[in-house]
C-alpha cells in the first residue's frame, strides 16, 4: 500500500466532498456527527476546534469500546492533559491507547499527566519515532479520526465514519511504530519513554 500517495488522494476526496464548514455551533456539529456516525467530513483550523474533535473522538472510543492511536509532534501538555479523565475510562475498559511522538519537551515530562497515565498503564504504549513523513492524527478504531493537513496552519479534516482513510491511517501508524528509535530499556533523563508491559501486550 502506498501510504502517502493514497493518503493524498483520500484527503482530496474529503476536502472536495460534503464538508462541514467552521461555524459557531462547531461543538454541536461534531457531537451530532459522533452520535450518528456521520460519513460527512468536518474541516477545522483552530486549536479550540482541534480539542473539541479530540474530546469527541475519545468519547466515541468510550461509547464503542475502541482503541485510540495518536501520532503527534510533541504531545502538548496543555492539550492532552485535559483528556486524562476520558483516557482513564478507555484504558480501564480494556481498550488501548497507543502514541507515536516525534520528540518530547523534557522540561514538561514530569508534569505530563496524560503521558504518565498512558505510559504506565498495561494497555498503553508511548514510543518515540522519526515520523517526519507521517502526518499527525488521532485515530479511533479504523474509521473515526482527526487528520492534520497543515500543522503550521492547524488545518485538519475529521470524520466519524470513513473506513477507507481510517484504514490507511492505521497502516501508517503501524509503520511509524515499526520505525521506533526509543527502545523499552532506554531511559533518557531517567525516564522510560516506552511502556515495556504494553509492548509485551501488543497484538
Amino acid at each position: 500500500m502506498g501510504g502517502s500517495e493514497e493518503l493524498a488522494v483520500n484527503s482530496d476526496r474529503l476536502n472536495n466532498g460534503a464538508d462541514v464548514s467552521l461555524a459557531d455551533d462547531f461543538a454541536e456539529i461534531v457531537r451530532v456527527a459522533r452520535e450518528t456516525e456521520s460519513t460527512r467530513s468536518i474541516t477545522n483550523a483552530s486549536i479550540s476546534h482541534a480539542f473539541i474533535l479530540a474530546d469527541e473522538l475519545f468519547q466515541y472510543a468510550i461509547d464503542k469500546r475502541l482503541d485510540v492511536r495518536i501520532v503527534s509532534g510533541t504531545l502538548e501538555v496543555d492539550f492532552y492533559d485535559r483528556l486524562v479523565g476520558k483516557a482513564e475510562r478507555i484504558l480501564e475498559a480494556g481498550n488501548r491507547i497507543e502514541i507515536v511522538v516525534e520528540r518530547f519537551d523534557d522540561t514538561n515530562i514530569s508534569n505530563h499527566a496524560f503521558y504518565k497515565l498512558v505510559k504506565n498503564h498495561g494497555k498503553g504504549l508511548v514510543v518515540v519515532s522519526p515520523i517526519t513523513n507521517t502526518p499527525h492524527f488521532i485515530l479511533v478504531g479504523n474509521k473515526a479520526f482527526r487528520l492534520e493537513t497543515s500543522h503550521k496552519a492547524k488545518e485538519a479534516v475529521a470524520s466519524f465514519n470513513d473506513n477507507a482513510l481510517g484504514t490507511i491511517l492505521l497502516f501508517m501508524f503501524k509503520n511509524a511504530v515499526g520505525a521506533t528509535t526509543q527502545k523499552p530499556n532506554d531511559r533518557p533523563h531517567g525516564d522510560d519513554l516506552t511502556s515495556p508491559s504494553a509492548e509485551k501486550g501488543r497484538a
